[in-house]
């Protein structure tokens, strides 16, 4: 998986490709803990738009950054995740995340 991170005003977006799983939960956690360095950032958007495959290990990775997020008043959104959708929706992620 890559990531690529953008960031702009107080927004920043993290970009994944390919896959997001266990593998790739060090790269993920150093991309998230980069963004958290700035504390002028007040929303995060976490882009899925060419992620082909998300497993229970990055469900739990997307959770922690949830707290986080939350703890810090940042808004966290999922956005593009039309690929795994399904997978969100089956674990009732709609509940917890704003998706768009």
């Amino acid at each position: 998986m890559q990531i690529t991170i953008h960031e702009s005003d107080q927004k920043a977006t993290l970009k994944l490709e390919d896959y997001f799983d266990i593998k790739t939960r060090h790269l993920f956690k150093d991309s998230c803990e980069r963004i958290f360095s700035h504390s002028e950032v007040k929303s995060i958007d976490i882009d899925f738009s060419d992620v082909n495959y998300i497993d229970s290990a990055a469900l739990g990775m997307l959770l922690i950054l949830r707290e986080k997020s939350e703890l810090a008043h940042v808004a966290l959104s999922l956005v593009n995740c039309d690929k795994i959708l399904h997978v969100l929706k089956g674990v009732f992620f709609h509940n917890l995340f704003t998706l768009r």
